[in-house]
């Protein structure tokens, strides 16, 4: 399926048309060095907090390399974990495997399809690897999501600007600055009127 049809299936079933499930139908096969989870959990949970807190502190000290180490430690105690996987993908995108980042934020999605940051940072990861119809599409996801969203609506503006469509991401902007007034939205303004 791609971005876009997933889109459009998640808004028919925020709007009721059909069944939130099926829109979640759509079944990621776990990226190498992960497993299938029984049942997906959003927070961490029991003995893998302290190997969570530490991979974060990790992270925050720039050794990425530690930080992955650490979240993947967490994701074979508790598979499944969305935070777990969400700090993953960070780690991994940030030691320069952006691709690898999307399709453990791809697998991310397939187990908490309403979770829109998750979709956001997917966007945003998508722009950085040049896949920008499917960052767009996956930042509309977000919005349908969250449409008081800036981020996501602020990755929409970025994809769209990368693919050259301006017109478009003029008309962004509207949306974002909607949701949020000041220097983020000026910088955001400038480079789409750059």
């Amino acid at each position: 399926m791609t971005p876009f049809a997933y889109a459009i299936t998640l808004v028919l079933a925020l709007s009721g048309a059909v069944g939130i499930q099926d829109a979640a139908a759509t079944e990621v096969a776990p990226p190498a060095g992960l497993e299938m989870p029984k049942k997906a959990k959003w927070d961490p949970k029991g003995n893998v907090q302290d190997a969570f807190y530490q991979a974060e502190l990790h992270y925050r000290a720039e050794r990425y390399d530690q930080a992955e180490t650490a979240l993947r430690e967490v994701l074979a105690i508790q598979a499944g974990c969305g935070d777990a996987l969400y700090e993953l993908a960070k780690a991994v995108d940030a030691q320069d495997r952006t691709a690898e980042a999307i399709e453990i934020l791809a697998f991310a999605v397939s187990l908490f399809p309403s979770e829109e940051k998750v979709y956001t940072l997917k966007s945003r990861m998508e722009v950085d690897d040049h896949r920008y119809d499917d960052a767009v599409g996956t930042a509309d996801t977000a919005i349908a999501l969250n449409p008081k969203s800036y981020d996501a609506h602020k990755a929409r503006v970025k994809a769209l600007i990368r693919a050259g469509r301006f017109d478009d991401a003029l008309s962004g902007l509207d949306a974002a600055q909607a949701e949020r007034e000041g220097r983020d939205y000026d910088c955001l303004a400038v480079q789409v009127l750059a």
